[in-house]
């Protein structure tokens, strides 16, 4: 698959722990749709995929029939700087899909996704926002307005879909289907992993596939009181991942840092966001 016959007609853009793995999953089910394989190229964001040129991005949409839409889901695209740019150089007719989360929220889901892989090393939120490093990904991925301005700088506005997270909640089905009528494919369809929980923390993920392998889980069973440990992670497994509630000072300290950027995007988007303040 060349440039000279290749589009792409959606590109998801973020915002990184607000749902993409599971509108990912919700437009592979789709007839109409065709997906990257993997989920995420970061092909525009990251120089070394960026150099290896625009054939190798076509490869991975080898497997798309030509009579299917085609896209991919990168949520370091939004905040990632000069992306824009990259993007609209190569496809300016584009959509693209922006989601986004309580920016609070989504920081400390951030932070337990990062220290359930084990790439955290400082034992809380607090410690880890003290980071230079690690606060670009906590604090400033949620500075969604800042970003989106930067798209709006070069496509336009209706090319844009923008998205709340914490739609999905109250109704998926609409939530996806709203999707589905903006990339113009059949807006009735029901995707079968549109009331699945995708891409839990990894923690949980972890525990799962060790509660799958018979072998392993045969010589746990050996442990003394083994039994006693399996049944709490069973139990935790069928009830929503729960983390320890944030602490009330840095709540109010990650307020304040969002307060105007909230305020802008209620502007921009003509809809008022009080379940974030």
């Amino acid at each position: 698959m060349k440039r000279n016959n290749f589009k792409i007609d959606f590109i998801g853009i973020g915002a990184p722990r607000c749902g993409t793995t599971w509108i990912y999953e919700c437009l592979k089910e789709h007839p109409q749709i065709c997906a990257s394989k993997p989920k995420e190229l970061a092909f525009f964001n990251k120089e070394k995929q960026y150099l290896r040129g625009i054939d190798y991005y076509c490869s991975h949409f080898r497997h798309c029939d030509e009579n299917k839409i085609k896209g991919e889901i990168s949520p370091q695209y939004m905040p990632a700087k000069g992306t824009a740019q990259r993007i609209k150089s190569y496809f300016p007719e584009v959509k693209m899909l922006a989601v986004l989360r309580n920016p609070i929220e989504r920081a400390f889901s951030h932070y337990y996704y990062l220290r359930g892989g084990g790439s955290e090393k400082i034992s809380t939120f607090e410690e880890t926002l003290k980071n230079q490093k690690r606060k670009l990904y906590l604090v400033d991925y949620g500075l969604y307005y800042t970003q989106l301005k930067k798209y709006l700088e070069v496509f336009p506005k209706e090319n844009i879909l923008i998205l709340i997270y914490e739609d999905i909640l109250g109704d998926s089905v609409k939530f996806i289907q709203n999707i589905y009528k903006f990339l113009g494919v059949n807006e009735n369809f029901i995707p079968q992993s549109v009331d699945k929980r995708i891409n839990p923390p990894t923690t949980v993920h972890k525990t799962i596939k060790i509660l799958k392998r018979p072998a392993l889980m045969e010589r746990i069973k050996q442990i003394p009181k083994a039994g006693l440990l399996i049944d709490f992670f069973k139990k935790r497994l069928k009830s929503p991942y729960l983390k320890p509630p944030m602490k009330e000072e840095t709540r109010i300290y990650l307020q304040q840092i969002y307060k105007e950027e909230i305020g802008n995007l209620e502007k921009l988007l003509n809809r008022k966001l009080d379940f974030w303040k």
